[in-house]
C-alpha cells in the first residue's frame, strides 16, 4: 500500500517539474517573440519605410526635371503720391505710398508648352506701423505710376487672363501671352500713411519727397509682401512659385526721401525656383 502511494507521490512531482519546464519554455518563447516582433517593427519596418521615402524622393526629383519655367527677374519701382485739397491759403494732403512689380518669366520650351491658367494666391503683406496696405490688379502699360482705385483691389487671389497673340492684348483685361514672355504686373499702395497734412507750399512733387516733407520715417513703412504664383499648362502639369520681397526705399541712386522714387531690379532669386505640383 505504502509503495503505491510512493509511486504516485513520484508521479506527482515529475510531473510538476514537467509543468515548470513547460512553463518557463513557454516564458522563454514569449520574451523571444515580443523581442523578434521589436526587432521587425523597429529595424525591418524603418528599413521599408527609408526605403519607401527613397523611393518617393527619387520620384519628386524626378518629377521636377526639366521645369519650363523660371523667374527671369523682378522690378519694384517705389515712389509716393498724395491727395490734394485746398484749406484756405493752403493744401491738405492725404500721402500714400506705392510700389509698382513687375514680374518677368523664363519659358523655355515655348514650342511645347503653353499657359493655360496663371493666378496669384496665398498673399500675405506684414503690418507696417501706418497706412492701410494692399495688392491691386494693374496695367503693364501703368507701370511706374500710381493708377490705384478701390475696385481693383486684391483680395484673396486673382486670375488673369491668358491670350495667344499680342494682337488680342486689352490693356484693360490684364492678359498675359501664353508664352509666358508679357511681365507679370500688380501693384502694391500703402494707403494714407498720413492725412490732412498741411502745407504752405504751392509746388509740390507728387512723389517719394513727400514722405521727407511730411516727416514720415521710414521705419513706419517697412513692410514685406509676398505671395504665390501658380501656372496651369496646356497639358495640365500645375507648377508653383513663391515670391517674397521687401517695399524698397533706395537704390544706388540714393532714397526715395531725395530722388522722389527708387528702382530695384531682383535677379539673386534662386530661392524663388518653380516646382511642380500636379
Amino acid at each position: 500500500m505504502r509503495r503505491g502511494i510512493n509511486i504516485r507521490k513520484r508521479k506527482r512531482i515529475i510531473l510538476n517539474q514537467i509543468n515548470k519546464k513547460s512553463l518557463k519554455l513557454i516564458f522563454l518563447l514569449l520574451i523571444v517573440l515580443v523581442i523578434s516582433t521589436t526587432i521587425y517593427f523597429f529595424f525591418v519596418q524603418n528599413l521599408f519605410i527609408k526605403k519607401s521615402l527613397e523611393k518617393d524622393s527619387l520620384g519628386f526629383s524626378s518629377f521636377n526635371d526639366n521645369i519650363p519655367f523660371s523667374l527671369n527677374k523682378i522690378i519694384l519701382f517705389s515712389s509716393a503720391t498724395a491727395n490734394a485739397s485746398s484749406v484756405n491759403q493752403s493744401l491738405s494732403l492725404d500721402i500714400s505710398q506705392f510700389c509698382d512689380i513687375g514680374i518677368y518669366l523664363n519659358n523655355v520650351d515655348k514650342d511645347n508648352t503653353s499657359i493655360q491658367s496663371l493666378y496669384i494666391n496665398n498673399i500675405s503683406i506684414s503690418s507696417p506701423e501706418i497706412g492701410t496696405p494692399c495688392l491691386y490688379k494693374k496695367h503693364i502699360n501703368d507701370l511706374g505710376k500710381c493708377s490705384f482705385n478701390e475696385e481693383n483691389m486684391i483680395q484673396n487671389e486673382f486670375y488673369f487672363n491668358i491670350v495667344d497673340s499680342n494682337s488680342e492684348i486689352n490693356d484693360n483685361n490684364y492678359e498675359l501671352l501664353n508664352d509666358g514672355s508679357t511681365p507679370i504686373s500688380l501693384g502694391f499702395y500703402n494707403k494714407n500713411i498720413k492725412t490732412e497734412f498741411i502745407t504752405d507750399k504751392h509746388e509740390i512733387l507728387y512723389n517719394g519727397t513727400l514722405l521727407k516733407t511730411a516727416l514720415i520715417p521710414q521705419t513706419s513703412l517697412t513692410c514685406n509682401v509676398s505671395f504665390s504664383i501658380h501656372i496651369i499648362t496646356n497639358t495640365n502639369a500645375e507648377y508653383l512659385c513663391n515670391i517674397s520681397f521687401d517695399i524698397p526705399f533706395d537704390d544706388e541712386n540714393g532714397s526715395i526721401y531725395d530722388t522722389g522714387y527708387v528702382t530695384k531690379e531682383i535677379k539673386n532669386i534662386e530661392t524663388n525656383k518653380f516646382i511642380r505640383i500636379k
